[in-house]
């Protein structure tokens, strides 16, 4: 029995460490922005996880990105809302995606970020590093991956199509010891 004493404890303590911010205006608040940190893949999957079960199976989930100071392409917004959507569609919670909203919002300081929205309210913030995709999904290192539908998020979406360049090497005609030619 204290195994499972121990166990739910720990689960209460996570998710008092974790905290998501249920129905604060988070970008308003100066107090709040400094507690927005990085989180890592585990964590992403974790809080994304936790938004799909606590959304209604037809209610709406909205997702704005936004670039943080340095970040100056837009592709990075549209690649994070693609993960985003990528994670709760096809990678085993089978989302509708007629729930999703997904949206381009303005620019902020700090880290670049994902606003979620639940029913209208703000619940969580999933944050990024600069000029950096939003990190979902399988968690191992790229060689050892399990799951196919892996291969489309963002960073592998673009390693796949990439070729290898060949460089042609010219041989110099310089003479080494003079520099003629």
């Amino acid at each position: 029995m204290k195994f499972y004493e121990y166990i739910i404890l720990s689960l209460i303590i996570f998710l008092y460490l974790y905290r998501p911010v249920w129905g604060q205006d988070i970008s308003k608040d100066k107090e709040n922005i400094n507690r927005i940190v990085l989180r890592n893949c585990e964590q992403n999957n974790f809080a994304l996880n936790f938004l799909n079960s606590a959304a209604p199976k037809d209610g709406l989930i909205i997702a704005i990105a936004r670039l943080g100071d340095g970040e100056t392409q837009n592709k990075f917004n549209w690649r994070r809302l693609h993960n985003i959507k990528v994670y709760l569609t096809k990678f085993g919670l089978n989302r509708n995606p007629e729930t999703l909203i997904l949206a381009q919002g303005e620019r902020v300081k700090g880290y670049g970020r994902i606003e979620v929205y639940l029913e209208g309210k703000l619940v969580d913030i999933l944050a990024t590093k600069q000029n950096q995709d939003l990190l979902v999904g399988s968690c191992e290192p790229d060689d050892i991956r399990p799951v196919e539908a892996e291969k489309n998020f963002y960073p592998y979406l673009d390693q796949k199509n990439k070729t290898p360049v060949k460089r042609n090497r010219r041989k110099s005609t310089t003479n080494r010891r003079d520099g003629w030619r």
